[in-house]
């Protein structure tokens, strides 16, 4: 964090992240309440079960998700939905004609949406005096939008007044924040600071998963595109799920140290501890072009983005990074991630970003060391010496470059062990 390396948060910024937290809670609190009062009053449908044709044009008309999005309403309940696609979801079924409330409360549902934006993008723009006056019409949106729904459904009214007093008291806290001074020179308010930073870092994370599974979607795509070639067809393999158990894969008995046999390994045991019991922070895969060591990567990624049930030990890792060695820009690993994160959590401190991946198991997939460049190879090492104990890396690389691969990951003091992909297993 911030004290560790020498750096101060601005009280600026924290300000700014303190109204954009503001704004998320609580602008979201009320368009889910009118999205669930209108539209699950007395049903049990989930959100997927209500929104399953209109991932798809409404009436001729485009989509109002973007891929991402869509991939939430599949994979989040509906409370854990950013407030924009909430607002999308009121609006897509509004024009589906379920249960429209009216045109005021479209209004001001759509205000809520339209404020919350400028106070979280805009604030780091406005004095004081005019963020206190915006967020004083924001509080105001609020309660006429949830007096509105009130007048709709009546029989919720403690619930609805119950949210307004939650608002009503979030308010003055949040304007005395506005005013809470601090002197980075004073460890105490140092440390303060630092503790309300920390706040942030469920909410980060969730962000920063969000962007990690839209990152690896194109070589999820990818693994979609590799079941039609001849050397998997003849093997009667249509299903890329099934490409896992169908590579053999070794131990590399010239490069591991201890003994170790040359039984198969199963592709979802890679992610385990070895024979020995020990759990190597980076496992090196070599095999012939074509020998399937991109589709196990492929695979991971894939499970990982759907969660798959049948590949468990993906589960431990709740971030996934991914990185080509061929053709690749940064050179180091600020710059890496940095090239990641949406913008929505671009607002944060990148020390805060940093602290959360650093501080997450996270599953580190490099594929194609032996097409490494200069960038490339000079990120690969920045990686490996980041203070982390938490990655796990899985690289690929052809036979010619497994040595010079090994001693960089010794040169990194990373545990490691070297396995071998010799392609399909011969049928029996």
């Amino acid at each position: 964090m911030a004290s560790s390396s020498g750096s101060i948060y601005s009280p600026d910024t924290l300000k700014s992240m303190r109204h954009y937290h503001f704004v998320r809670h609580w602008g979201k609190e009320v368009v889910y309440k009118i999205y669930n009062l209108c539209f699950l009053e007395g049903q049990n449908k989930r959100i997927r079960e209500i929104l399953e044709d209109s991932q798809i044009p409404l009436k001729g008309k485009k989509s109002p998700f973007n891929p991402q999005e869509i991939q939430n309403l599949t994979d989040k309940p509906p409370e854990d939905l950013d407030i924009t696609v909430m607002y999308k979801i009121c609006q897509a079924l509004w024009e589906k004609g379920v249960n429209d409330p009216g045109d005021e409360t479209r209004g001001l549902v759509k205000k809520i949406k339209d404020e919350s934006k400028i106070v979280s993008y805009e604030v780091t723009y406005m004095s004081d005096t005019d963020l206190e006056s915006i967020l004083r019409d924001f509080q105001a949106t609020l309660k006429e939008t949830l007096e509105k729904t009130k007048s709709l459904f009546p029989k919720h009214s403690a619930d609805i007044d119950l949210l307004k007093a939650e608002i009503q008291n979030a308010v003055p806290k949040l304007q005395e924040k506005i005013r809470e001074k601090y002197d980075s020179s004073n460890p105490q308010d140092v440390q303060r600071l630092e503790e309300e930073l920390k706040e942030f870092g469920s909410e980060l994370f969730d962000m920063i998963q969000e962007s990690s599974e839209a990152e690896l979607q194109s070589l999820h795509k990818r693994l979609c595109q590799i079941s039609p070639y001849d050397w998997l067809a003849q093997y009667g393999i249509t299903d890329p799920g099934n490409i896992m158990v169908s590579l053999q894969v070794v131990d590399d008995q010239e490069l591991n140290k201890g003994p170790h046999g040359n039984k198969s390994i199963n592709q979802k045991e890679i992610l385990n501890k070895d024979k020995m019991g020990k759990d190597p922070e980076v496992v090196i895969l070599s095999g012939d072009a074509g020998s399937g060591k991109t589709t196990i990567l492929c695979s991971y990624a894939e499970g990982w983005c759907k969660k798959t049930t049948d590949m468990p030990e993906l589960s431990y890792f709740p971030l996934l990074l991914n990185m080509h060695f061929r053709n690749y820009d940064h050179d180091n690993f600020d710059d890496y991630l940095k090239s990641l994160i949406p913008e929505t959590v671009a607002r944060f401190p990148f020390d805060l970003v940093k602290s959360v991946v650093l501080g997450s198991k996270c599953l580190v997939l490099c594929d194609g060391y032996d097409e490494y460049n200069i960038n490339s190879r000079k990120l690969f090492a920045d990686i490996l010496a980041l203070n982390s104990n938490k990655m796990k890396f899985v690289v690929t690389t052809r036979p010619g470059n497994t040595e010079e691969l090994t001693n960089i990951v010794n040169k990194g003091k990373r545990s490691r062990i070297n396995l071998k992909v010799s392609g399909l297993q011969k049928r029996i």
